[in-house]
């Protein structure tokens, strides 16, 4: 019988490893944009992400087709008010970007896209912390953002099953998140585990 570790280490069938479409999707930082734009707003045009991000909606068709070609977005043609109309909408899939022990389709762009995603997240962290030290003792009731830091000790196996648990977490707030309710703004969640030997 497998134990609860043994099965949480085993690939979701949701999660993608990254293929070198994703990664060449991923790899450029407006088609990055464009993704986290048409995350927060459910559905959009290439002309209406053009005009969120300031540039020529030719150019947002293009990427707009590679991060299609990468599979992380899809045409939703239910969507369109006739026929030549296009409609996007985020892909629902986890990527996988690097596992330990999987090698990957493409190790330079792998190391670019890694590069790209870590700096993005630092941009993030530069964010956060700025508003929380601007923040400290201020009656503001709105949490922009929330920090935690926690130290546990477990195995390699037990790491690998919280990871799991919390992506899971995540999904189900995305599942029972209902757009219609109002006012909502999209948080960016980063999950980070380090161990101490590196």
């Amino acid at each position: 019988m497998a134990s609860p570790t043994d099965d949480a280490a085993a690939p979701q069938p949701d999660d993608a490893t990254a293929t070198t479409a994703m990664l060449k999707a991923m790899s450029h930082p407006l088609r990055r944009a464009a993704l986290r734009a048409l995350q927060s707003r459910g559905s959009a045009r290439a002309s209406d992400l053009a005009a969120d991000l300031d540039v020529a909606p030719n150019t947002m068709s293009f990427h707009l087709r590679s991060l299609a070609a990468g599979g992380l977005i899809v045409e939703d043609p239910s969507r369109a008010a006739d026929r030549r109309e296009r409609v996007w909408v985020p892909a629902e899939v986890s990527v996988n970007i690097r596992e330990p022990g999987r090698p990957v389709a493409d190790e330079a762009l792998t190391a670019t896209v890694l590069r790209e995603l870590f700096a993005d997240h630092a941009e993030r962290a530069r964010r956060l912390a700025a508003w929380s030290l601007a923040s400290v003792g201020s009656a503001d009731p709105e949490p922009h953002g929330v920090f935690s830091s926690i130290d546990l000790r477990l195995t390699s196996a037990e790491a690998v099953a919280l990871h799991r648990r919390l992506l899971a977490v995540v999904d189900e707030a995305r599942t029972a998140h209902d757009p219609d309710t109002g006012e909502s703004r999209m948080y960016d969640f980063d999950i980070l585990a380090v161990d101490d030997t590196i």
